[in-house]
């Protein structure tokens, strides 16, 4: 029913139409003459209907709710699809908030330890002699300068790296394309709107930072939000040198090896998954990876990668293909789901 058509198509049962409907093409929107004494199905929000003088067109009008009707005026009432289940949310945002609070803290503390380690490089300009360090302090500070430099530069460098890796992977930040701000889960779940309730997204709820159990199986996801360009090949992953790299040094996350990181998912997810009261019962479901670049400005080469390697706009369509393959029952799907949701730590929403 996802029409682009301007004109009212009739259907089985006469005077009544369908038309597309104005902001959502996955939405039909009845028309009928009059219908009356009709109890109206709830999460309506538009419907077009067709004034009681003869002669007229239908028009298009927003519903308003009494108590368990919807009224377009002219006593006209009618029914038409409801809004479709979207996709059920476990996600832990304690987790995530968790996460981001700690990689600001171990930020703020690297650029703490960078700082001494500048100021201790001063320490032979001011106490040029040990006559002018007239206190303990000051005196091993200039005997021992050196050693806390030395000790405090690639400390602070390796806590403000540790930072920036938390910072980019749970906090909000800005994306081509994107207006507002919003974090890498946010960006992944944006990517799969338009999903149904049978499929379940856990995100930082579960040994697997993204997964989604749906008719597709048991899919999971790595993903990274830097630009610039990036090169798979096989199991290899490596970004080529720039001058612009060394300037955004503590902005980046750093591709590092995706790959590894789907095969230790896959070993906890199915480490999880044998924990169940039979301890076959999922056996048969298919557990795949992918790897998902969050940032619109990336530039992927891929060259035989030994997993699969996508853009967020890819997301759904991925989904949707490995469904059309896989074809899980509707029992085996709600039992996994179960037990999953009972395993995961989220937060209700």
């Amino acid at each position: 029913f996802a029409s682009e058509m301007t004109e009212p198509r009739p259907l089985v049962f006469p005077n009544l139409h369908y038309y597309a409907h104005p902001h959502d093409r996955n939405k039909m929107l009845l028309a009928g003459p009059c219908w009356r004494k009709k109890r109206l199905l709830p999460n309506t929000q538009w419907a077009l209907f067709a004034p009681p003088a003869a002669g007229h067109g239908p028009r298009l009008g927003p519903l308003r709710s009494t108590k368990n009707k919807f009224h377009l005026g002219f006593e006209n009432k009618v029914t038409l699809n409801p809004e479709r289940e979207s996709m059920k949310l476990y996600r832990s945002s304690t987790e995530i908030t968790r996460k981001e609070t700690l990689g600001r803290r171990i930020s703020l503390a690297g650029l703490v330890v960078l700082m001494l380690g500048l100021l201790s490089s001063f320490i032979p300009s001011w106490y040029p002699t040990p006559e002018s360090a007239t206190t303990a302090f000051t005196q091993f500070l200039q005997q021992r300068w050196g050693l806390i430099a030395f000790v405090t530069l690639p400390l602070g460098f390796v806590c403000a790296s540790l930072g920036s890796y938390y910072i980019n992977r749970f906090a909000q930040r800005r994306w081509p394309g994107l207006k507002k701000l919003a974090r890498p889960d946010e960006v992944l779940l944006r990517s799969m709107k338009g999903l149904d309730n049978k499929y379940a997204l856990f995100i930082w709820s579960l040994p697997a930072s993204y997964l989604l159990v749906g008719p597709c199986g048991i899919l999971h996801f790595v993903t990274r939000g830097d630009r610039g360009k990036v090169t798979a090949t096989g199991e290899k992953w490596r970004e080529p040198f720039r001058i612009s790299r060394l300037l955004t040094v503590f902005a980046r996350e750093g591709v590092g090896n995706p790959t590894r990181e789907l095969h230790d998912q896959e070993s906890k997810i199915r480490n999880l998954l044998s924990q169940a009261e039979e301890s076959n019962a999922f056996d048969e479901i298919p557990i795949e990876g992918a790897v998902v670049f969050l940032n619109q400005e990336v530039e992927l080469d891929l060259q035989n990668p030994s997993v699969e390697v996508l853009r967020a706009d890819q997301v759904k369509a991925y989904i949707r293909r490995k469904a059309k393959e896989v074809k899980l029952t509707t029992s085996k799907l709600r039992a996994v789901t179960r037990f999953l949701e009972e395993e995961s730590d989220y937060d209700e929403e």
